[in-house]
């Protein structure tokens, strides 16, 4: 995520310290941006299943909105509902 770009060109002690601060909030910004993603996911996708007739829509729904990484096996379970 990050790298040593801002430290290898610079040539005192301060300006590889600011080198490093701006590779870090890249690598900051990069990892943040997925869990915005993941956390915006939600309201779009409830929109979307709402005009879905069956339960196991607003099941999964209700199961990925807790747990973003859940195995199939998981949320079968969980929902009582077939992958099949």
């Amino acid at each position: 995520m990050g790298g040593t770009g801002g430290q290898r060109t610079a040539e005192t002690v301060a300006e590889r310290q600011v080198g490093w601060l701006d590779d870090m909030e890249k690598a900051i910004l990069t990892a943040v941006r997925p869990l915005d993603d993941i956390e915006a996911w939600p309201a779009p996708a409830e929109a979307v299943m709402t005009l879905l007739s069956e339960r196991t829509p607003p099941a999964l729904h209700r199961v990925l909105a807790q747990r973003p990484h859940v195995s199939a096996a998981m949320a079968e379970a969980v929902t009582i509902a077939s992958r099949f």
